[in-house]
């Protein structure tokens, strides 16, 4: 009986050559991907510090009410952080590292806006509006007895044609309520909020007409929940009507833009509207 043994043959030099070929042909992608999530990791987590450093910026603006400047015309935020008057203006402007971050916080007063806060609460006659608008809690408007729920964001529009005098859209663009045209257009529109509203509310107020419309801010001193009324288009006057012994206490109306940085790429820019007086 013959037997036959099997050598096993070894790799050869073209083998070698063509595994090592494969095999960094597989690597060169796999590490790349590798090195990929590691970046867009670290990109995220600095994305992630300077948004939360932007936002805390403009949760602190959100607090402050008034703000009393020194001799050199600035103030100073929690953690020591400058913001100057510019010049003349009523706009200020700071420019600070926080970490690693480049910041720059800055205050426009909003000149869209006329305030009247001459107006006490018997000379509002509700009969002289087109529209009004009860807000009742943090979640709930009414218009002609009827609850609507809304969002912290509100669009509102005053539409230029002769069927519509109001239209109220919630943030994911949802329409709650249209008001029909007034027999007898008075460009009037007046807010009510009451003692139960609490909390603070976004409107982008569209005016869509050539004339003027004049916005009635009702509430008093004990309310704590705000409109923050930014104008998109169109001309408006916005009347703020408080008790008399309050009505110096009322500031102007200022855009509060908050940028972030890292090493010249901007990482967060955000905004907040807020009445603070300044002096």
């Amino acid at each position: 009986m013959k037997i036959i043994r099997c050598k096993k043959k070894g790799m050869t030099l073209i083998e070698a050559i063509i595994s090592v070929a494969l095999l960094s042909v597989l690597i060169i992608p796999i590490s790349g991907l590798v090195m990929t999530s590691i970046n867009t990791n670290k990109r995220a987590e600095i994305k992630q510090e300077a948004t939360y450093i932007g936002q805390k910026l403009l949760e602190e603006m959100k607090v402050y009410d008034e703000i009393i400047l020194g001799v050199t015309k600035e103030f100073q935020l929690l953690n020591g952080q400058k913001i100057t008057k510019v010049g003349e203006s009523d706009n200020f402007v700071g420019k600070f590292i926080v970490d690693k971050y480049d910041v720059e916080l800055s205050l426009n007063k909003d000149n869209q806006f006329v305030y009247d806060n001459n107006i006490v609460s018997n000379e509002i006659n509700t009969n002289e509006m087109d529209v009004v608008v009860e807000f009742v809690s943090n979640n709930t408007i009414k218009y002609n007895n009827v609850n609507y729920v809304i969002s912290d964001n509100l669009t509102i529009k005053t539409p230029n044609n002769d069927t519509d005098e109001l239209e109220v859209i919630n943030g994911n663009g949802t329409v709650i309520f249209k008001v029909t045209k007034a027999s007898e257009r008075k460009n009037k529109i007046l807010f009510v909020i009451n003692n139960d509203f609490k909390g603070d509310v976004n409107i982008d107020f569209h005016n869509e007409r050539d004339e003027e419309v004049s916005i009635y801010v009702k509430k008093n001193s004990a309310v704590t929940g705000n409109l923050n009324i930014n104008a998109f288009r169109g001309k408006i006057r916005i009347y703020n009507n408080i008790n008399n012994k309050d009505k110096n206490k009322i500031g102007n109306l200022y855009n509060i833009n908050v940028v972030v940085k890292n090493k010249g790429n901007e990482l967060f820019k955000g905004e907040v509207l807020q009445n603070i007086l300044i002096k």
